[in-house]
């Protein structure tokens, strides 16, 4: 009976990791260069999609609807770069 409960504790701490895991949002560089805002703007209901890496892509995601497109302010194109030699430092 103990290897059972071994068992289902092993299995709930995977679960659980997993579950904590998929819900933490990891800092990346943002790839994508072109955000779209959604109607609203002048009632402060806008709706801001940062995922287009072109103008037109994200030209042809408003056509027909109340929105506009402006570069992403969080866009980073500079590729990391880490010196030969130097060991990384970790967070906290």
């Amino acid at each position: 009976m103990k290897f059972i409960e071994a068992i289902m504790r092993t299995l709930f701490a995977c679960i659980a990791a997993l579950i904590i895991g998929s819900t933490i949002n990891t800092a990346q560089a943002e790839t994508s260069r072109w955000c779209v805002v959604y109607g609203g703007a002048t009632m402060g209901q806008s709706v801001s999609k940062c995922y287009f890496r072109t103008l037109t892509q994200c030209r042809a995601a408003i056509a027909g609807q109340d929105g506009a497109c402006h570069p992403n302010e969080l866009f980073n194109s500079a590729p990391a770069i880490v010196p030969e030699g130097v060991p990384l430092k970790k967070r906290g």
